[in-house]
């Protein structure tokens, strides 16, 4: 009896151990740098449900929990609170306000210093987009009287087809625009007093932002959708890929076709160089292309051996070099087009990457790892920089 006794006990100090060890592996750091250095590294306690938002040198993000976290630069928490729903959408600050959207149709205006929440709405349709903010410059006039001088207005889209403007300070409705017969979807666009979306009806849609007007709305064919498309425009022209892997170039003012790609496998996301000239498209070929923003034509393909994601990598421009994406990694490509790995965040998918600074970088990925880079310099670069 003795003798099973402490052959049980030995049993479960070694599961014990066995878990502690099991354990470890698990939590065990993912992130691997190439070329760069780590500035800032965070990881959530659950996976990340939306984008995180990099502002005044502060991180805001959500997890799947409803939690809503800041970080400072040096990664330590500022403050954290729960808001006991799921968030759909990404944090968004305007006029020192923190605001979110929720699944159930709950606005929420959260102060960005305390994490204290101070005043939200409820809509009983899930927000659907993004919030976005914009100065309103119309002429309709709120029931209630506000406090100061402020335009910053937000606007966001529902499950119902709707897109809705409502004034920052007060939470009170501008305008209400309902032409869109299917869910809004992904980030509307404010651009020249103008509001560009998509919606599950396959249409583009531009509103006059002053009242909710439909400008114009357009689509290649009954067939053709530019559901969930993400939008780009240089102020003139309206970029956006179809549910057939087509990119399109629509006149901002007119809502006509000025030009398409033809023969390219293009992915969904979509990026523009910083003097608007150049496309910077992902195909479901391997291929990385450079495509001249003004007529649509092949400037540079080059080939990669592996597969892109379907949906989620992204290529940015970094003076002459060209960052992306692939599966949970971040590579360059160098003057000479070739493939260098940056960093990895592990094995989930790479959400969002962005460049915050001019030698800054932030990045995230599903489970809820959040990192600032910077890239290390090559001794070539390095020695030109320190030339007098």
């Amino acid at each position: 009896m003795m003798k099973k006794y402490f052959a049980l006990v030995i049993l479960i100090f070694a599961a014990r151990v066995f878990a502690q060890t099991d354990s470890s592996v698990v939590a065990k750091d993912s992130v691997q740098t190439f070329n760069a250095d780590v500035v800032t590294k965070i990881h959530l306690a659950a996976p990340i449900v939306s984008t995180p938002l990099y502002y005044g040198n502060k991180i805001f993000a959500v997890d799947n929990t409803g939690t809503v976290s800041c970080y400072d630069s040096a990664a330590t928490l500022v403050w954290k609170t729960n808001l006991s729903v799921t968030i759909t959408t990404k944090p968004m600050i305007a006029d020192d306000v923190l605001v979110l959207g929720s699944v159930n149709g709950d606005i929420f205006a959260i102060d960005p210093k305390t994490g204290n929440q101070f005043q939200s709405i409820g809509l009983d349709r899930k927000i659907s987009t993004e919030i976005i903010p914009f100065s309103y410059q119309g002429n309709i006039a709120l029931a209630m009287p506000k406090s100061s001088e402020s335009k910053t207005t937000i606007l966001f889209g529902t499950e119902d087809g709707k897109i809705h403007c409502y004034d920052l300070e007060t939470l009170q409705e501008y305008w209400t625009n309902s032409d869109a017969k299917g869910t809004v979807s992904g980030m509307p666009v404010y651009v020249n007093n103008k509001i560009l979306f998509t919606s599950s009806d396959g249409f583009l849609y531009c509103l006059d932002a002053n009242n909710g007007l439909l400008i114009w709305r357009w689509k290649e064919s009954a067939e053709s959708s530019f559901a969930g498309s993400n939008i780009l425009t240089d102020g003139k022209t309206v970029y956006a890929v179809s549910n057939d892997n087509v990119v399109f170039d629509i006149d901002l003012l007119l809502g006509k076709l000025a030009w398409r790609s033809k023969n390219i496998n293009v992915l969904p996301p979509l990026n523009l160089s910083q003097d608007f000239k150049t496309l910077f498209v992902i195909t479901k070929d391997k291929k990385l292309m450079i495509v001249s923003a003004v007529q649509g034509k092949l400037v540079k393909d080059v080939k990669m051996d592996v597969q892109f994601d379907s949906t989620g990598s992204i290529a940015i421009e970094n003076g002459k070099k060209i960052l992306f994406t692939r599966n949970g990694e971040i590579f360059q490509l160098n003057e000479k087009f070739k493939e260098e790995p940056i960093i990895s965040l592990g094995a989930a998918q790479i959400n969002y990457f962005i460049k915050i600074d001019d030698d800054k970088f932030l990045c995230s990925n599903l489970q809820g790892t959040v990192v600032i880079f910077k890239l290390r310099l090559s001794a070539s670069a390095s020695q030109r920089r320190d030339e007098p």
